[in-house]
C-alpha cells in the first residue's frame, strides 16, 4: 500500500521540480509568454516577453530577484518600443530584436544554422559600437516564437543595431 504513496510523492516532488526549473529559465510574470528567455554566460538571465496586453518587454536580471533592467518601463506595443534586424543566408538566418536608451543599445539575437550550434545572447552597445556580447550558456534549439518577430512581420519595424556577425566574433 506504501507503493502508490511513494510515487505520487515522487511525481509530485518531479512536477514541483520541473516547474521550478521553467519558472527559473525565463524572467517572465505569469501570464506572460516567453518569446525569448536564456541564461547568459555571466549568470544573469535575459528574457522577451509578451503580455496578454500585447505589451513585449525585456527583462535582465538574476533569477528570483528583482531585474536590472525592464524595457519598456511603461505599456507601449512592440512597435513603438523596440526595432528589428534580420539576415537570411542558405541554411540559416539570423535575427535581433532590439532597443535603445539613451547612448546604449541592447540586442537580444538569435542564429540558426542547420550546420550546428545556434546562437543566442545580447548584445550591448554604446554610441553606435558593439561594447558587449553576452551568449546564452547552454546550446539549444532555435525558437520559432523569436522568428515571429522578423521584418516581413510589421509588428515591429526594422531598425535594430545591426550587430548580427556578433556570435561569430565578426
Amino acid at each position: 500500500m506504501k507503493a502508490p504513496v511513494t510515487m505520487r510523492a515522487t511525481l509530485v516532488l518531479a512536477a514541483a521540480l520541473i516547474a521550478g526549473w521553467a519558472n527559473a529559465a525565463t524572467l517572465c510574470i505569469a501570464p506572460e509568454k516567453p518569446f525569448f528567455s536564456c541564461e547568459l554566460e555571466n549568470a544573469r538571465t535575459v528574457s522577451l516577453c509578451m503580455g496578454k496586453d500585447d505589451v513585449l518587454r525585456y527583462r535582465y536580471g538574476k533569477p528570483g530577484t528583482k531585474p536590472e533592467l525592464v524595457y519598456p518601463t511603461t505599456a507601449l506595443r512592440p512597435e513603438a518600443a523596440f526595432k528589428e534586424a534580420h539576415d537570411d543566408f542558405p541554411k540559416g538566418g539570423s535575427q535581433a530584436v532590439g532597443f535603445s536608451i539613451g547612448p546604449f543599445s541592447y540586442s537580444v539575437f538569435e542564429t540558426r544554422s542547420v550546420f550546428g550550434f545556434n546562437g543566442k545572447g545580447v548584445i550591448v552597445g554604446r554610441d553606435g559600437k558593439r561594447v558587449q556580447v553576452l551568449r546564452c550558456r547552454a546550446k539549444s534549439p532555435p525558437n520559432d516564437d523569436f522568428f515571429f518577430f522578423r521584418g516581413d512581420n510589421p509588428r515591429i519595424p526594422a531598425g535594430a543595431p545591426d550587430y548580427l556577425g556578433a556570435e561569430s566574433g565578426t
